[in-house]
């Protein structure tokens, strides 16, 4: 039974400090053996491995080891835990009455573990949303997350939980009226002061939802405080990056440099590498708006700063050279590709330059120019494989010569390469978007679909777990149905 909450959270649970308070010391004890005995049949159901999904009766088989942390001893924190996995195994054992009746258990005899209670509460309602499609009994159980659990991170997420489960029905009247209580509860929720955590948490889904209701301003405003008031945290970043697509959908470039300037001054020094994520943003922002000058001025800053780290600076000269194309300067842009390589061997931006420089060719229609320069780079790809064999850059530079195969249009040297890039660096990770790369080349450019088929099959097969593999499966449903229609033989 697929559920969101599953092994995800026992495995998140195991990872919990054993440290209990205010409970008798030989009862912790006891609880940490209990619980590491549990644990320890867990991992051998799964055969060693966590992703591996238990079946229905192994999760039923597993029950009576964490119920005895909780019967034996009831006070301690880990029987709060063991007892909110007995509720989750009978979930994936197919008992979803008794999972609920398990989870009562949880909010009822744990009153000191605020968060863990709420997560049984919403667990409760998620429950009747997904496996009895009652969204009424769901709501219920949702709402009491906010009357009873204040305050807790889980409270954060049922207003907006709500509004997005109408918005997902296309029940679009409702979804705007659930978005305005949401945003309400949550302007609510941040003038109380609670814990940095909580407000940085608050300040994250009340941005979404100002986002959703167009309300730019109130939206950049608040990203605006979020980065600067919670800069070591995810959430800064976060904010920069709907900040940034805020005023990219306003088409605001001068107001996005505002705000970037202004967070720079506030956090500087208190976060580098945001620091820096934000000032290449704000390089990048006058870059695109055509005022290269000021863009270089604070790439060359940067490189200035970290002239230790060759890779990070080569990557700014790239921007440079970028910024000159921008400005219709190629005789300076492709002085400063071609400086590249010479000032950064072997870097990712020595690798990228010269197809800067061939794409610009073959975009002004000069193909020949662009076959020159294609062949003097795949020349020196296969120098740097000679020279590097079996290393991570020799498997870049495979990479980079079956990709000046592509833009040329030969795409059967292109998958060639990169059937020999899947061969000799089976490790490294560019294997796996090779392999894609190959399905995709013969699907949309050789009109092979056969072939495409035989490509994306093998990739889900190979890499499970990959990013790509929802996609990979989303293409043989593509193709499939273009050969059932009769559309694509």
């Amino acid at each position: 039974m697929n559920n969101r909450f599953s092994f995800a959270l026992i495995g998140a649970i195991v990872a919990v400090s054993l440290v209990t308070g205010g409970c008798n010391k030989d009862d912790d004890y006891t609880a940490e053996k209990l619980f590491w005995k549990a644990n320890k049949r867990l991992t051998e159901l799964k055969g060693g491995d966590p992703k591996k999904k238990l079946t229905r009766e192994e999760s039923l088989e597993l029950i009576p080891e964490y119920a005895q942390v909780v019967e034996r001893c009831p006070s301690t924190q880990l029987a709060a835990r063991a007892q909110f996995i007995v509720a989750d195994l009978y979930v994936t054992g197919g008992q979803v009455d008794r999972a609920r009746e398990e989870l009562m258990k949880v909010i009822n005899n744990f009153p000191k573990m605020g968060n863990l209670r709420a997560e049984a509460q919403f667990y409760r309602g998620y429950l009747y949303e997904t496996q009895e499609k009652d969204w009424g009994k769901a709501r219920e159980e949702y709402e009491r997350v906010l009357s009873n659990h204040e305050g807790t991170m889980k409270s954060l997420e049922v207003p907006i939980y709500i509004a997005q489960h109408y918005e997902r029905e296309g029940d679009v009247f409702t979804a705007r009226e659930e978005y305005d209580k949401a945003i309400r509860y949550y302007e609510d929720a941040l003038s109380k002061g609670l814990s940095k955590v909580y407000v940085a948490n608050c300040m994250e889904v009340l941005s979404t939802c100002y986002i959703k209701k167009r309300r730019w301003d109130d939206a950049l405003s608040l990203l605006k405080d979020m980065a600067i008031e919670h800069p070591d945290t995810p959430h800064a970043a976060s904010a920069m990056l709907k900040i940034s697509n805020i005023c990219q959908t306003l088409k605001e470039p001068e107001r996005e440099i505002s705000l970037y300037k202004e967070i720079l001054g506030e956090i500087r020094g208190k976060n580098p590498p945001l620091e820096t994520r934000a000032t290449l943003r704000l390089a990048h922002v006058y870059m695109v708006s055509g005022e290269g000058e000021e863009a270089r001025a604070i790439l060359r800053n940067l490189q200035g700063r970290n002239e230790e780290r060759k890779e990070f600076c080569s990557k700014m000269e790239l921007m440079i050279a970028r910024s000159y194309e921008l400005e219709d300067n190629w005789e300076k842009a492709e002085e400063t590709y071609n400086a590249i390589e010479k000032e950064y061997p072997l870097s990712s931006a020595s690798f990228q330059a010269p197809m800067m420089i061939a794409q610009h060719y073959l975009r002004s229609g000069e193909t020949d120019r662009a076959g020159e320069i294609f062949a003097t780079a795949i020349d020196r790809y296969n120098t740097i494989i000679e020279q590097n064999p079996d290393s991570e850059l020799a498997a870049a530079a495979q990479d980079y010569i079956s990709m000046s195969y592509l833009f040329q249009n030969k795409w059967e040297e292109s998958i060639a390469n990169l059937e020999e890039l899947i061969a000799n660096f089976p490790n490294s990770s560019r294997a796996a978007t090779s392999l894609f790369a190959i399905a995709s080349i013969y699907q949309n450019f050789l009109k092979k679909p056969d072939e495409a088929l035989k490509a994306y099959e093998s990739f889900i097969t190979q890499y499970p777990d990959h990013e790509w593999n929802r996609l990979a499966r989303q293409q043989i449903e593509v193709i499939t149905r273009q050969q059932d229609a009769g559309v694509i033989k």
